[in-house]
């Protein structure tokens, strides 16, 4: 089924606003725990380090670069250690640390391997439902707008029967 650019680009921006919410919670965690664990935060900028780390030895003219290069991954792996411990202390993983997504296929971006995915169709759907239902009848039926007067006639049945048998009782 085909849909309009307004459902394409309401569909998108749940989804966008779905994953801008997940990693700015993603960053509130990572706050609070580098807030109560400084060294952590220390230990992901050294970590974060390292691709140029290993540019530099490797570009570096002269000395041993595969024993470096060993030193650089034996020094990597000991501070992953420490920062799972540190994550331990409090109670946490290193997944606490990145963003939830509402899809996991598609990190809510609502595509996956340059294919719509699953989720992209279904917000679609769910956009084209809310538009069409927002243009029908029903939808500006409310109590607010409801009017006991339009139906005078079905409210009083019951009186009207009563006064029929009234009348033919007696």
């Amino acid at each position: 089924m085909g849909y309009s650019k307004e459902i394409y680009q309401a569909a998108e921006q749940v989804l966008s606003r779905r994953r801008a919410d997940a990693q700015a919670e993603a960053e509130m965690r990572r706050f609070d725990f580098f807030s109560r664990c400084p060294r952590a935060e220390e230990i992901e900028r050294r970590l974060s380090a390292t691709a140029i780390h290993a540019a530099k030895i490797v570009l570096k003219q002269g000395g041993d670069v595969q024993s470096a290069l060993k030193n650089l991954r034996e020094s990597n792996r000991s501070l992953q250690q420490e920062l799972n411990m540190l994550l331990q202390k409090e109670h946490m993983t290193p997944e606490d640390l990145q963003p939830k997504y509402t899809c996991p296929l598609c990190d809510d971006t609502g595509y996956r391997d340059g294919k719509v995915c699953d989720c992209l169709r279904q917000q679609l759907r769910t956009e084209a439902c809310r538009k069409l239902n927002a243009t029908t009848p029903l939808a500006l039926s409310t109590f607010e707008t409801f009017d006991l007067d339009y139906y005078s006639d079905i409210l009083n049945f019951p009186v009207l029967i009563f006064a029929a048998i009234s009348s033919v009782v007696k």
